[in-house]
Formats: structure tokens, C-alpha cells, sequence
């Protein structure tokens, strides 16, 4: 756990001046990405970061180990790279996904520049918060959903089939079913459906699990759990829709089972980030991965 040394106000004033550089640097790009998240309610969960971020930053200089900030030369090894990227995916070519996402590794160049390596790794929570937040748009993400999410469809293809009387089977990629009288598509394998909740559920996840700051060891475990955390609570909230579907015979265009499951794996992922920042806590993991015993 940090606590701030006294002298510790110069470094974040460097931080502030070179964060806000960067951004000036991003200006053109930011009022793009407030409107893919206003007209996609699936990237809303970026409003949310702003106050995300400030609650880790207000939490992360708490704690019992005093560290002072040192002024690194590394941090232009990612401030450069990062603003090439930027004005690369920006002309001769337009990528906007990668040059939205640049900024992350600018502030952390920033960071690393300012106050070396203990400011980056208390910044590190509120930039990983930041990054699944920011809006991929339909291309980028279906590319990087196809397998999590054909994965999460056969699974739920097995599954249902073991209802009673329940005939399921996937057919390019949506979930068809039969069940007496009843027919027709139990769930939408669609880039922005069968995988949604994904990004929206990384950031709280990331932020529950780093709330507490426990050092490079916890925000490696936290790293290492994401992935297969996210995609099992996503595969059961499929699952329970999809069984809702079959066993009630609604049509896939009832919102109320979409909705119900949409909060149910929210909720899910906040739980999941508590469980793993206590098992990190229990472990006794103190800052650089070293046991406080």
C-alpha cells in the first residue's frame, strides 16, 4: 500500500501539465468518442469512467509505505511511440480504434516521465479502467469477440440442449431451438450481442478488483483472472437467458430476460473483482509482489 511522501506535490504537478499536453494532442479525438458512446448504448459504460478513474486516484495514494516519485527518461520510450501511432492511424491512414486507444499509452508515458515507476504503477488502475472503456466500434470488436463468442454459443448449444424436449442447435451464428409448439431463435449471435457485456463488465471488474492497491502482484492477478472470469459470467448469463427463452417460449425480442441478465453479470463482475482482491489481500501480496511477512 502507498502513502504519498511529502514532497510528493511536484511530481503530480508534472503529471497534470503533461497529461493536459497529451490530451490537447487527443483534442480532436475525444468529442469522437463521446459520440460513439452516446449513440451506442453498449460503449455507455464510458461516462461512467471519469468518476471510475477519480475514486482510484483518490484511493490509490492511501496506505502505510511511504514512496517518493523520481522524474524518468523511459516515459518518452512511450509518449513517442504512442503519438506516432496516433498520427499515423490518423494520416496516410484513418484507424480510429488504435488512435483512440493511444492515448492510454501517452498518459502512461506521461506518468512514467513525471514520476518513473511508482507513479505509473498508482496510475496504472485508473488507465486499465480507462482503456476497456473507451468505445472499439462494430468492426474492431467483432474481431475480437468472434472466438470468445463462438465459444460461448456451442457451449450454450450443449447446455440447452439437455432441457426437456428441448431441440437446440446453432445455425450460423444464432441459437435456433424447438421445444413442443414452440420455435424459433433463442439467442442473437451478433457482434454487439452475444458478447456485450464483455468491456462494460472489465471495468467494473478492474475497478473492484484494484480498489485496494496492493502492488505489481495484485494487478497481475487481476490481469490473469479478467479473461476467464468475464467469459464464464457472460457464458452463464447466455446460458439462463437462453434456458428463460426455451422454457417460456417468449419471442428473442423480449427485452425483460435481456435486461434481467444484463445486471445479473454486472453484478457479477463487481463480486468477482471483491473475490480476487481478497484473495490477493488473504495471500498478504504487499507492493512488488513480495509477502508483507
Amino acid at each position: 500500500m502507498l502513502k504519498l511522501a511529502d514532497d510528493s506535490r511536484p511530481a503530480w504537478t508534472r503529471v497534470a501539465i503533461l497529461s493536459l499536453l497529451v490530451l490537447a494532442v487527443f483534442r480532436a479525438e475525444l468529442p469522437e468518442i463521446v459520440r460513439v458512446a452516446l449513440e451506442d448504448p453498449e460503449a455507455a459504460h464510458f461516462f461512467a469512467a471519469p468518476l471510475l478513474v477519480g475514486l482510484l486516484l483518490a484511493r490509490g495514494g492511501r496506505g502505510q509505505v511511504p514512496v517518493r516519485f523520481k522524474a524518468s527518461w523511459w516515459g518518452v520510450a512511450l509518449l513517442l511511440p504512442a503519438f506516432l501511432v496516433f498520427f499515423v492511424s490518423s494520416w496516410p491512414f484513418n484507424y480510429a480504434y488504435p488512435r483512440r486507444m493511444s492515448v492510454i499509452p501517452a498518459l502512461a508515458g506521461a506518468a512514467l516521465a513525471a514520476g518513473g515507476a511508482p507513479m505509473l504503477r498508482l496510475l496504472f488502475p485508473a488507465l486499465l479502467v480507462l482503456a476497456v472503456s473507451i468505445p472499439t466500434g462494430s468492426r474492431y470488436y467483432a474481431f475480437l469477440i468472434i472466438r470468445p463468442e463462438t465459444w460461448t454459443l456451442s457451449f450454450s448449444e450443449e447446455i440447452l440442449g439437455l432441457l426437456p424436449g428441448a431441440f437446440v442447435e446453432l445455425q450460423g451464428s444464432d441459437l435456433h431451438y424447438e421445444r413442443g409448439a414452440d420455435s424459433g431463435v433463442v439467442l442473437l449471435g451478433e457482434p454487439h450481442r452475444g458478447a456485450s457485456l464483455l468491456l462494460s463488465g472489465a471495468a467494473i471488474f478492474f475497478f473492484s478488483a484494484l480498489w485496494r492497491p496492493a502492488g505489481r502482484a495484485m494487478t497481475a492477478l487481476a490481469l490473469v483472472a479478467a479473461g476467464p472470469l468475464l467469459l464464464m459470467i457472460n457464458m452463464a448469463r447466455m446460458i439462463l437467458i437462453g434456458i428463460l427463452f426455451v422454457m417460456t417460449g417468449a419471442e428473442v425480442e423480449a427485452s425483460w430476460p435481456w435486461v434481467a441478465g444484463a445486471a445479473a453479470a454486472l453484478t457479477s463482475c463487481w463480486l468477482a473483482g471483491v473475490l480476487v482482491a481478497q484473495a490477493g489481500h488473504v495471500m498478504r501480496i504487499a507492493p512488488g509482489g513480495r509477502s508483507a511477512s
